[in-house]
């Protein structure tokens, strides 16, 4: 904008847009201003207000619903996003980019059915090139989510086929191919080269060590799994690390780890189960 290639003149545009607001307070391109320099002072969550103020008086504009979208989305406010986008979806239900934040923020907010259906419809009619692998990969969580295993299995393979190489996609897969306990050696090649991908990632490391663990490997389960705790203690991790040391014979080391787990945040009566009965 011109504002962003010549600060200076920030204070006179601020006082006559604020002159001219006074004026016409329902005048959706002055509200859209006044968001615009809000935005420009980083102050982001007036700028939304503004932008919804003068969405709410002509919501016809279909790039000020995407600037608002992108806007929620640089404060990380998927809650925001996702209403947001189910606002615009009003206006312009076929927008492409629209549904894709739509369900990304969905998924996110573990609205996985909301999800589903946009990615689906976002697909359908034809996504942005550069979108693609990110709907499908989220889809294909969604559809695990909500139990259709076949379905998220095959939409996986499609997301792998449009980026082979995203390592995201390659552990996720893997993982809920190992909870499952089911095509480990397909599992087992597709985090090895998530591993080559991103060496030292403290969840692709649990999933390998969780691989192992569905083989009967226990000891380099062990190894892979702790790597995975010592970089990032989380209650996933802690209850993997627990049911390995229970395989390895060690139960007082298995109940410590669960108790960890429990106490970062696992909140399930398996967990409470495990810690009363000393086993999984």
């Amino acid at each position: 904008s011109t504002l962003d290639q010549d600060k200076s003149l920030y204070p006179e545009i601020n006082d006559m847009t604020n002159e001219l607001i006074s004026i016409l307070p329902e005048n959706p391109t002055l509200l859209a201003l006044r968001a615009d320099l809000y935005r420009f002072e980083n102050k982001l969550d007036s700028a939304r207000v503004w932008l919804l103020k003068s969405l709410k008086i002509d919501g016809t504009n279909e790039s000020m619903w995407e600037n608002l979208l992108y806007l929620d989305g640089s404060m990380d406010n998927y809650d925001f996003l996702m209403k947001d986008a189910e606002l615009a979806l009003e206006y312009f239900p076929n927008n492409t980019n629209i549904l894709f934040m739509h369900g990304i923020s969905a998924f996110i907010q573990k609205e996985y059915s909301t999800s589903k259906y946009a990615l689906e419809k976002a697909l359908k009619l034809g996504i942005e090139s550069q979108q693609e692998p990110q709907a499908l990969s989220t889809l294909a969580e969604a559809l695990h989510y909500l139990g259709d295993h076949q379905k998220s299995d095959e939409t996986f393979d499609i997301a792998l086929e449009k980026d082979k190489d995203n390592a995201t996609t390659l552990n996720n897969y893997a993982y809920y191919l190992s909870l499952r306990n089911t095509q480990l050696e397909k599992a087992e090649a597709m985090i090895k080269r998530a591993i080559e991908i991103m060496p030292g990632t403290a969840s692709f490391e649990d999933t390998y060590g969780w691989i192992l663990y569905q083989k009967g490997d226990y000891k380099e389960a062990l190894n892979w799994i702790q790597k995975a705790m010592d970089k990032s203690p989380s209650p996933d991790v802690a209850d993997h690390l627990g049911d390995v040391y229970y395989k390895l014979g060690n139960t007082v080391k298995a109940v410590e780890f669960w108790k960890k787990a429990k106490e970062l945040g696992i909140q399930s009566q398996e967990i409470e189960n495990k810690i009363r009965n000393e086993h999984p």
